[in-house]
């Protein structure tokens, strides 16, 4: 009888403490990522698929809602003098020049609010996956003049050659344009 209540006891703190992990921290989510190559020329796309598979934090929702935004901790980066640097795949810019004159824009996280009558909580597992496939593209900051005004945008150029790695949480892969 003793040994069946320590066994007991024993799948009590287990269950516990695997609570308590997928409710408060992402320890439980494994993170993937890899590419279709090692090696590519400058006019190929590389192909990133990444991947999420464990429990994340515990999620909060609204089921009678539509509002969705996601988020992706995929980043690249160049490897230059010995340094990752990251690289930018999407313009950052708020500012840009329409007819000399200088526009800001607001867009760069979608907005949501809604009213909820039901909010679920649940530790999520997931099993996700992903595919970006970058042109080879990155932004670069640039200043510009519009009307008698100078300000800084950012325009779209050809990725260098050299040695990149591309990362979705602890995992990542290298690859190179030649």
């Amino acid at each position: 009888m003793k040994k069946i209540f320590v066994f007991l006891i024993i799948i009590v703190i287990t269950f516990a403490v695997f609570f308590m992990l997928t409710m408060f921290t992402n320890l439980l989510l494994f993170h993937f990522v890899n590419i279709n190559k090692i090696s590519y020329s400058s006019e190929e796309n590389v192909i990133i698929k990444y991947s999420d598979i464990g429990f994340d934090k515990i999620q909060c929702e609204c089921p009678d809602s539509n509002c969705s935004y996601k988020s992706s901790n995929l980043k690249i980066y160049h490897l230059e003098n010995g340094v990752w640097k990251e690289i930018l795949l999407n313009d950052i810019s708020e500012k840009g020049c329409v007819n000399g004159t200088l526009v800001i824009y607001y867009n760069e996280l979608p907005m949501c609010i809604e009213s909820c009558t039901s909010l679920i909580c649940y530790p999520k597992f997931l099993n996700m996956q992903y595919v970006y496939e970058w042109d080879m593209k990155t932004f670069t900051e640039e200043e510009g003049v519009c009307g008698n005004r100078t300000y800084n945008h950012y325009e779209k150029i050809d990725a260098q050659k050299g040695t990149y790695k591309t990362t979705y949480g602890n995992a990542e892969a290298v690859f190179e344009i030649k």
